[in-house]
């Protein structure tokens, strides 16, 4: 999953829940056709996006669960900010969180 980028994953939060065309998820990220279309394609080989092809238009949804790319960003972070210290990001947290 390394290797999604910021802009991928807006695309992917986006259907996350449900299915979508191009111009609904163009919609509801506020980002141009082309621009969905570069990053839905690029995921699609990546293969974190599908096609429904009985739809038409085209309805695309994710292949991946929302829980296992926020587990593997949350392992990665554990490990470059904290080597790896569960705790010691667990505590982290916790003191911003009071913080505020």
């Amino acid at each position: 999953m390394n290797g999604i980028t910021d802009a991928e994953m807006n695309i992917l939060n986006a259907i996350f829940e449900k299915s979508l065309t191009m111009r609904e998820i163009s919609i509801k990220t506020k980002k141009n056709m082309n621009t969905v279309k570069t990053l839905v394609y690029r995921l699609i080989k990546k293969g974190f996006v599908k096609c429904e092809k009985n739809d038409y238009p085209c309805k695309y949804r994710s292949n991946i669960e929302k829980d296992e790319i926020v587990t593997e960003k949350i392992e990665n972070l554990v490990n470059n900010f904290f080597n790896g210290n569960i705790k010691e990001f667990q505590d982290y947290v916790s003191k911003r969180i009071n913080k505020k």
